[in-house]
């Protein structure tokens, strides 16, 4: 992230997988500029910026894993993350100059008609809850079965596995609720630390 002088651009290089190329994104005046090697360069107008989707997946290898995804007018959509591919299996933590990023994008798209959310999108939000009501209802099944026919291994064993599954599944479902923030008060926990 470059942002010295009054004409500096705020900007931020990643790449996110090994299926695409670096890409360089530059806030200038008329809007997001995206550099990508082989590919030229697009700009996106900020009026054309529909909302901006701020959240934290952390997998079982990357702990501090954000996603920032821009939703465009024409339904396409742009997806920034803190994590630069390095090689298979490394990423380099990029969250400090992805944080000054994304705050300085937030800055820049004040006054214009985006949303700004945290979180899971609805669809995807609503649909891990039919997972997990499915799941539980597998268990409850299980759990009767097992009660109904005096199997208290079984029913011991399905109680052990749902405790900690169930308690996962809420805490990530609580975590990524979809919900509104204002853009000049982004929630600490959808940016990486300030190193």
């Amino acid at each position: 992230m470059t942002e010295s002088g009054p004409d500096s651009v705020p900007s931020y290089r990643a790449r996110r997988t090994a299926f695409e190329r670096e890409r360089w994104y530059l806030l200038d005046r008329p809007g997001l500029r995206v550099r990508e090697a082989g590919r030229g360069e697009r700009l996106i107008p900020y009026h054309s910026m529909r909302g901006v989707f701020l959240m934290r997946t952390p997998t079982r290898y990357i702990r501090d894993l954000y996603r920032c995804r821009i939703r465009l007018a024409d339904g396409a959509r742009l997806l920034l993350s803190n994590q630069h591919y390095l090689g298979l299996g490394r990423f380099e933590d990029r969250g400090a100059e992805y944080a000054a990023f994304v705050r300085a994008l937030h800055r820049r798209l004040q006054g214009h008609k985006a949303v700004f959310e945290q979180g899971l999108g609805p669809v995807a939000y609503w649909a891990m809850w039919g997972l997990g009501l499915s799941l539980g209802l597998l268990l409850a099944i299980v759990l009767l079965a097992g009660a109904l026919n005096g199997d208290f291994l079984l029913l011991f064993g399905a109680l052990i596995g749902f405790l900690p599954l169930g308690s996962l599944v809420y805490l990530f479902l609580k975590r990524n609720r979809p919900r509104p923030y204002r853009p000049d008060a982004i929630p600490p926990e959808l940016l990486p630390a300030d190193n």
